[in-house]
């Protein structure tokens, strides 16, 4: 089998509960066509700001909240995963700062996985510091040394640079994939991003 050589970037904040299904069939889409994924861990507040959406949060609609409670329900049914109803705490900064350090050990994936599993499996609240400590050990770090990184100016420098990147690509929401310049925002439309794949890669 030849394959072309894709590249996905992925944006996500660990708030959304989409992109915590998302992650699970783009895992399978990267097993099928052996694309790669860069992970961009972004502050969806202020992507979301600097795209001009300062409307109401969902959960100050409650239509809307309820609607998307059994919307998520139903694509967790679907995917065949546990998830919670509704995330602990709002707080991701943290989490989403731990990514970088996970880029410089070449473990990102293992990082996403386990950080989703903290906030939308087990219905842990990412802004606790032992929540953090519980995410750590998930991935056989020193709890002091990644306390320490997420608080740290250089992690603060890379999410800047992170969020100024992702809005001068467009980026206005997440999750959000991208190969060079198409974007598709949201788990809903990953069979698009595997159309473009298949077109790319020779299966």
């Amino acid at each position: 089998m030849t394959q072309a050589m894709v590249t996905v970037d992925f944006y996500f904040d660990f708030i959304s509960p989409f992109g915590y299904l998302s992650r699970f069939r783009l895992d399978e889409i990267v097993q099928q066509s052996g694309v790669i994924v860069r992970y961009h861990a972004i502050d969806l507040p202020t992507i979301k700001k600097a795209a001009g959406n300062t409307g109401p949060s969902n959960r100050d609609i409650p239509p809307k909240i309820i609607y998307l409670t059994e919307d998520l329900r139903r694509w967790a049914e679907r995917y065949g995963v546990a998830m919670v109803e509704r995330l602990a705490g709002a707080d991701t900064a943290g989490f989403n700062k731990g990514l970088y350090l996970a880029l410089e050990r070449g473990v990102a994936a293992d990082y996403v996985r386990h950080a989703w599993d903290c906030n939308w499996r087990e219905g842990k609240d990412p802004g606790l510091v032992e929540t953090r400590v519980l995410l750590a050990q998930k991935m056989q770090w020193d709890e002091k040394e990644f306390e320490l990184y997420v608080n740290s100016d250089a992690a603060q420098q890379r999410y800047d640079q992170e969020n100024r990147e992702a809005i001068e690509r467009g980026i206005f929401g997440v999750p959000t994939f991208a190969i060079g310049e198409q974007i598709w925002w949201g788990n809903d439309r990953l069979d698009f991003l595997q159309e473009t794949i298949a077109q790319q890669v020779d299966l």
